[in-house]
Formats: structure tokens, sequence, C-alpha cells
């Protein structure tokens, strides 16, 4: 890391603190909601926004993370009817919230905008609707792109994400866990098994 020119002088550089606030810096310059260009008291969306995100919680499928209309119970099955006809290549999956209007602008601006400063409200979410996954787990791996993709979009959302998550966690965070030939990537394991 470079030496800091205020360190010296007992006072802080301009920059520290603008993130969340805590200084001059915060006041010039505060935090920007995601989803709306109006001032924010932190990183992230704005009470409008979060509010029309749909996050997914209990009950859900156990295969795609799909949140199931009402709760079966102790004799419901743990699997959504497409994924009991046509079962994913992976076992278990948690989805953060639903795919819609509310979610879709600031989940495309992170994928395809560079918006790496999205990755720790992705990870606080998904690591709420798969804290049962989580307590199970000994490491965090993200599934990595196809090389062209990877050039195509300069970074890998997953270990973008992942990162955070395992460090929130308490999990260790292997980058490279899934690596060399054969290694899955973000559409070989959303593939459906039987070559579908």
């Amino acid at each position: 890391m470079g030496r800091d020119p205020f360190a010296r002088t007992g006072r802080r550089s301009p920059a520290h603190g603008r993130d969340n606030g805590s200084d001059g810096g915060g006041r010039l310059f505060p935090p920007v909601a995601w989803d709306a260009a109006e001032p924010a008291g932190s990183s992230g969306l704005t009470a409008d926004g979060f509010s029309r995100a749909t996050f997914l919680e209990a009950p859900v499928c156990d295969g795609c993370g799909a949140g199931f209309e009402f709760d079966g119970g102790a004799f419901a099955a743990d699997r959504c009817a497409a994924c009991l006809a046509k079962p994913y290549a992976f076992q278990r999956a948690r989805a953060a919230c639903v795919y819609d209007d509310a979610s879709r602008d600031l989940i495309l601006k992170f994928k395809h905008g560079d918006r790496h400063e999205h990755a720790p409200l992705f990870a606080r979410w998904i690591s709420r609707a798969a804290a049962d996954l989580i307590a199970e787990a000994d490491a965090v791996a993200p599934v990595p792109l196809h090389p062209f993709r990877l050039i195509s979009r300069r970074f890998n959302q997953a270990a973008e994400i992942a990162r955070p998550l395992a460090r929130m966690s308490g999990l260790a965070y292997l980058p490279d866990a899934w690596c060399g030939r054969g290694a899955p990537t973000a559409r070989a394991a959303r593939a459906r098994g039987g070559g579908g």
C-alpha cells in the first residue's frame, strides 16, 4: 500500500471516509444510492428500491432457489416440480432475490457495467438467503467463467461476490478451486442434467 502523505500531520487524507460519510470527505461527497441518483445515508439502495426488491426466503426449492408459494410443511418436497422432473447438475442452490424489474438494472450494472462496488451488497443478500448452506460449508469457491466471457466482461462476478461472502461468513475463499480441464463454467453449472 502507498504511504499516506497526511500521516505525519495527524490529519486524515481527503479520500478517507468518503464512502461512509465519517468525515469531511463524506460530507463533501456523500454516498449515492445505487438505484437512483440521490444521496444516501450509506452505500446501497434507496428505501424505495429496497422495498421493491423481492427477497427470497424459506421456503425455497433446494435445487434452484426459487421461492415456493407457501410452506408445505414437513411432508412437502424440498424441490420444485421443474427440479424434480429435470435436476440441475449441482445439488443445491440459493438465490438472493427475484430477477425482475426491481432488481434487473442493479444486477446488469454489476454484471456488464463494471460496478464492482455492488459485490458486497450482493454478498450480504446471498449470506442471508443461503444461511443454511453457508452453515454447512467449509469454503466459498466461485464458478469460473469461460475464458472468452472473462475477456469480454473483464472480471468474474461470482469471484467478486464470493470474496466478501467468504470474509463475512468466516470461511476460506478458494478462487482457484475449480481450474484446469473439465472445470465447470457458469453455463455448465446451470445446465440441467441429462444433456439439456
